[in-house]
């Protein structure tokens, strides 16, 4: 069987897939470049939904001025990132919906003050559109772009990984959807690739390694 993942792997996982016959097919379908940003500090609480995101600011000369302020995030490899770097977390989840759900169930602490939030130019609308509805005092600081970067497949293949919602539309850019078995690392990127692919699976953990386990929990005996 052979596997097309959307994001290039690591040798450990790629290791992963061969070891349970699979071919594996890989090549990262975006790319993600950091874009020039200032900093208008201070700030109550930041807000980061990716690593993407983590890794562009962490290339500011200011960005060590941030660690004193809290964090809330989207990701546990956001989060892991963020700590190593001596961020301080103090609410991580797997959605941006959860993460709505948590500054409404106490939003007076948001309130007051100033919160950036660094997203890419792809960015979705879940916390923009809570922002707004709540009147919340928000900075959103564009941090880096997301570019297509497809290629054009010289052979059919029997599944698709896929890790966010802009790898979805890279790949249908020089792709028609036929009848792969699609992964998905997290509800969002599935519901891009429902509405054109008949079988989609949603990995049990939103990481990239639950998109490998998940793969192998369904394609082998």
């Amino acid at each position: 069987m052979k596997i097309l993942s959307t994001k290039c792997l690591t040798s450990a996982q790629q290791q992963r897939l061969q070891a349970l016959g699979f071919t594996l097919v890989q090549h990262n379908f975006i790319a993600t470049p950091p874009l020039p940003f200032a900093l208008s500090l201070p700030y109550e609480w930041l807000i980061f939904t990716s690593q993407n995101g983590v890794q562009s600011v962490l290339a500011h000369p200011q960005w060590q001025e941030l660690l004193s302020t809290p964090v809330l995030c989207v990701g546990v490899k956001t989060q892991q990132l963020l700590q190593s770097k001596g961020f301080k977390v103090c609410y991580a989840t797997d959605y941006a919906t959860d993460l709505v759900a948590y500054m409404r169930s106490d939003l007076s602490r948001y309130q007051e003050g100033r919160i950036a939030f660094f997203v890419g130019t792809h960015r979705l609308n879940t916390l923009p559109d809570f922002f707004a509805a709540e009147k919340l005092q928000v900075t959103e600081i564009t941090v880096y772009d997301t570019v297509f970067t497809p290629i054009t497949l010289a052979a059919p293949v029997d599944a698709i990984l896929f890790f966010s919602p802009s790898g979805v539309q890279s790949y249908l850019s020089t792709h028609t959807a036929a009848a792969e078995q699609v992964y998905c690392i997290g509800t969002t990127t599935a519901q891009a690739a429902t509405s054109h692919w008949a079988s989609v699976i949603v990995a049990t953990e939103p990481t990239v390694d639950g998109v490998l386990q998940t793969v192998a929990t369904s394609l082998t005996p």
